[in-house]
């Protein structure tokens, strides 16, 4: 479950399930007859409405569309969307007490980035009356006006429709064999961090590994960059990310990946000792760069917080430094460790 709408309120995605299929309708039939009753007659919206009845196509647009439902902090379904890996947005609904806080757009940005990590470069969309204003504020024009049957009448909408970016592994390859400025990443970071998007997340994943220098460098700065929601995805891959930055000869992406390596939890079963091993070489590395060798202090204390001795071994490698002879950084990176050590050497 990801969240959203953090400027306004805070809600949270997920997709939808059968199970909630009672409350889809209902906010769908209600937001026709309040809010869409604005741009058109009660016999309109009437007829729009009952185009929810059926729970057979409810049924069939889950199983067809990536169908997203967002939720308030009480879990209850304030609004939903849909679309295909065409880049067709066949719905998007919100619950007439939760307008303008937010949730539309958090949907929106969801649906466009799953679109576009399946290689989609245009959105389109049939978009009522109502909804046309806000469609344009994101940066949908109208290609046509039409008439456009809801169950027994015909409607007035408009088929809108959006550029966006396409993001697969060519594209993104190609991006990150440049120079890369913050709105790059997060442009890239946009795209790879929705709840259905493999494809971008894996593509990334391949080109952290990749020859060219800058772009494996690159790979890892944007993964640097993800939110602590979407870090998880690299939880299973902990033990390449250890092998990647014990093997690099790039300072650069050993620093970005020992970075992501931080973020991630750390088990006593999983303790590896070459990688242990490592983090105390870097620490009394004096070539070594500072974020490098603070960072290993950290991950050194986050191996051995389950072992006494181990705990112990890393107290005398900090002893052992010269605080003269350490960067401001490292200094407190030792300072504030050993006290961590000893609280933790106490606690047992």
């Amino acid at each position: 479950m990801s969240e959203k709408c953090k400027n306004k309120i805070h809600c949270f995605l997920r997709p939808a399930t059968v199970a909630d299929i009672r409350e889809l309708r209902r906010l769908f039939q209600d937001t026709v007859l309040t809010v869409n009753a604005k741009g058109y007659t009660p016999e309109e919206v009437k007829d729009w409405a009952s185009c929810g009845d059926s729970t057979a196509h409810w049924e069939d647009l889950l199983s067809r569309f990536h169908f997203l439902v967002a939720l308030n902090a009480g879990k209850q379904i304030v609004g939903f969307a849909s679309v295909n890996g065409e880049g067709y947005l066949h719905s998007m609904f919100i619950h007439k007490d939760w307008q303008r806080k937010g949730i539309a757009s958090a949907l929106l940005s969801e649906m466009e980035s799953y679109a576009g990590g399946r290689g989609t470069g245009e959105i389109i969309s049939e978009v009522s009356i109502t909804a046309r204003p806000f469609f344009e504020r994101q940066g949908y024009t109208v290609r046509k006006e039409q008439r456009a049957r809801a169950n027994r009448l015909e409607l007035t909408n408009f088929v809108m429709t959006k550029k966006i970016a396409e993001m697969n592994y060519t594209t993104l390859r190609k991006r990150l064999s440049g120079r890369l400025h913050e709105d790059d990443i997060h442009e890239i970071t946009f795209y790879a961090q929705g709840i259905e998007d493999e494809p971008v997340k894996s593509a990334l994943y391949t080109l952290l590994f990749d020859e060219d220098k800058r772009i494996a460098e690159n790979a890892a700065w944007v993964f640097a960059h993800f939110d602590l929601h979407s870090n998880q995805w690299l939880y299973p891959r902990h033990n390449e990310l250890i092998d990647e930055a014990m093997r690099t000869p790039s300072g650069t992406k050993r620093r970005l990946l020992l970075g992501l390596l931080l973020r991630q939890p750390f088990t006593e079963n999983g303790f590896r000792t070459d990688f242990f091993d490592f983090c105390l070489r870097c620490i009394v590395a004096s070539d070594e760069p500072t974020a490098v060798r603070c960072l290993s202090v950290k991950l050194a204390c986050e191996q051995c917080k389950f072992s006494p001795e181990l705990l112990s071994e890393l107290r005398t490698t900090l002893e052992m430094l010269e605080p003269e002879s350490l960067s401001a950084g490292m200094k407190t990176a030792r300072r504030n460790t050993l006290k961590s050590i000893s609280g933790l050497i106490k606690a047992r």
